[in-house]
């Protein structure tokens, strides 16, 4: 059932078996594995079922290194949290996601793909996404479109999947409807209170913004509050261990890192339809497909690289462009997310009146499969080398709750660097010798980061897994080394980026966790 916190007189001891802390993908995952178990949970959410300025306001912070984001706008503090404004995009764990920078072995999983297999199907089916259709062969005969014929000793296509999944939605009548499990909103921990010379949690304590203060003991906790947010948390847990929580050898909040991504390069086809469906946007059902180029294990070792995937966007043929093709692509995109389209009688009468060209654009897409395109946008993406210096710190000020509010220090590597440009020079490359066009190339290759850089808001690795305590925080169960029943979830835990996005993947070790704790706790 879903509970206000706010309404609950202060002072109380409330008592369960397992203990969440944040209601985001990786623990109403867990929630909804284990309701029906016989334990008794509880969920700790700082939000609310909507967003509110004052909780989200908890969320800010101070970016110090490379531009990002604000940090309050980056991430949503409410039932389902990030999820809220997730693209959906979703690709399958592979042996390149799993086995660290290529040629830095050191750096790889303590735990490997197969050990996610049986889990990662389980996370497709309750993302709403089809378990076995990843292969391009199935897709290639779906959308009537090839793959590009790359060199395969450079590049490898994969196809990625897309579905915006709102999971507060998803589970909001779930976890309403599961007695055994207690959603507890406006909930927000502010210490995890350790016991037995710091072995082991007790409790924590919780409190509101209108300022209702109580405890929650458990046999169980589980940190899942997003990438930033769980390192913040064990750091500024610091009474019984002065570096925080599972910082012994001062790991927790290093590592930090997203998937950068740069307009690397435009191609000029050699022909108005270049053969690039595939890797276009294609509604599919409920879901849409896009088709990526990665650089393939043996370009990474051979070069010194990190991963890096191609993404080409097709830029329309400005002679089609108008207020019609707006109108059309609103009510498509309006369709695909599962709303009426808004204002559809002015898109109707905005189309009608720019008939012209979308006439002829449908000629187009009847006589070639696709619209005209002037150019192609080639974005390039990597996947960052592991960067200890790259991190999220307390800084010295507050926020209403008496918590140290974040500084992110962003950093990259000039393994980085070299990774966009030879990502899109090899890409160049092969452009020109299959005749598709040429590439100019957008960015240059100085080391001092002039280019323009975007994070896409993948908060990863601040508490990574390890195969031992001095090289990351939790171990291939998830468990806070050192603390026997403390564990993290999410994003946070990955060893390395993996190519794509990181919920498909938190999703899959948040069911692996689930088991685990299943077996643990019965």
């Amino acid at each position: 059932m879903i509970l206000d916190m706010r309404n609950q007189p202060s002072g109380q001891r409330l008592e369960y078996d397992l203990c969440l802390i944040g209601a985001g993908a990786a623990g109403l995952t867990i929630a909804n594995e284990l309701r029906d178990s016989g334990m008794r949970i509880c969920i700790l959410e700082g939000g609310g079922l909507e967003i509110d300025a004052e909780s989200q306001a908890l969320y800010e912070g101070q970016n110090a290194g490379l531009p990002y984001f604000p940090l309050d706008v980056c991430r949503l503090r409410y039932f389902g949290g990030t999820t809220g404004h997730w693209a959906g995009i979703c690709r399958p764990v592979l042996g390149e996601d799993m086995g660290g920078v290529a040629w830095l072995e050191r750096d790889s999983w303590p735990i490997r793909p197969a050990d996610l297999e049986p889990y990662q199907i389980r996370a497709a089916a309750q993302i709403g996404l089809p378990t076995d259709r990843w292969d391009n062969e199935s897709w290639e005969k779906e959308l009537d479109a090839a793959v590009l014929p790359l060199d395969p000793a450079l590049f490898q296509t994969q196809m990625f999947l897309m579905l915006p999944t709102r999971m507060g939605a998803q589970f909001e009548s779930v976890m309403q409807d599961a007695h055994a499990v207690h959603v507890w909103l406006h909930a927000n921990v502010i210490d995890i209170e350790l016991v037995d010379e710091g072995t082991r949690c007790g409790s924590v304590a919780v409190r509101t913004l209108s300022g209702v203060s109580l405890t929650v003991a458990a046999r169980s906790f589980v940190v899942c509050t997003g990438g930033i947010e769980n390192a913040r948390l064990l750091l500024a847990c610091n009474r019984v261990h002065a570096a925080g929580i599972g910082n012994a050898h001062d790991q927790v909040g290093r590592y930090f890192t997203d998937h950068p991504a740069v307009l690397a390069g435009s191609l000029v086809p050699t022909d108005a339809h270049p053969p690039l469906r595939f890797y276009d946007r294609v509604f599919v059902s409920d879901y849409a497909t896009i088709g990526h180029l990665l650089l393939t294990d043996q370009t990474m070792r051979e070069r010194q690289l990190v991963l890096g995937s191609v993404r080409l966007d097709p830029v329309d043929d400005p002679d089609l462009a108008g207020p019609g093709l707006d109108a059309l692509r609103s009510i498509k995109n309006d369709l695909h997310h599962g709303r009426f389209p808004d204002e559809l009688a002015t898109h109707i009468a905005q189309m009608a009146a720019d008939i012209g060209p979308l006439s002829e654009l449908a000629w187009h897409r009847l006589v070639y499969g696709q619209a005209p395109v002037s150019s192609v946008d080639v974005r390039v993406a990597i996947s960052p080398a592991p960067n200890a210096d790259s991190r999220v710190m307390l800084g010295p000020e507050r926020d209403p709750l008496g918590m140290p509010r974040v500084v992110l220090d962003w950093r990259l590597s000039e393994i980085d660097r070299r990774t966009f440009s030879a990502t899109v020079d090899l890409f160049a490359r092969e452009a020109g010798r299959l005749n598709l066009g040429r590439v100019k190339k957008l960015i240059d290759d100085s080391s001092d980061w002039n280019i323009d850089i975007e994070g896409v808001g993948h908060a990863i690795c601040t508490t990574r897994m390890s195969s031992e305590p001095r090289h990351g925080v939790v171990d291939r169960d998830c468990r806070i080394w050192g603390v026997e029943n403390l564990y993290v979830a999410g994003s946070s835990v990955f060893s390395t980026p993996p190519a794509g996005t990181p919920t498909l993947l938190l999703v899959t070790l948040a069911l692996r966790l689930a088991d685990h704790l299943r077996r643990r706790l019965a």
